[in-house]
């Protein structure tokens, strides 16, 4: 875990995966073995979910905390030219937002 906080703009998907199981060592994210709190359930946590997927709150907020930020994270360089708006293309967010 790191110890500091660090504030940018960035991109996360809807799931949460851990960079360090089988299943992220094969580019296969979603099933990550590390991020469900949930034994029962055979794929990897996401957010805005119930227990189900590992009861993460949901990520349309200002601030968010993120499990395994340093792997999942897309950070957008300062020097980006895109407008917010155009970046919600890159996340699964866009269809929330725009409904």
């Amino acid at each position: 875990m790191a110890s500091r906080l660090i504030v940018c703009t960035s991109v996360l998907p809807f799931n949460i995966s851990c960079g360090e199981c089988f299943y992220c060592n094969h580019e296969m994210e979603s099933q990550c073995d590390n991020s469900n709190r949930n034994p029962e359930i055979y794929t990897g946590g996401y957010f805005g979910s119930t227990e189900h997927y590992g009861n993460y709150p949901g990520s349309q907020a200002e601030f968010l905390r993120v499990p395994y930020g340093n792997f999942m994270t897309f950070v957008i360089p300062e020097s980006c030219e895109l407008e917010d708006k155009a970046l919600l293309f890159l996340s699964e967010r866009y269809l929330d937002f725009t409904a």
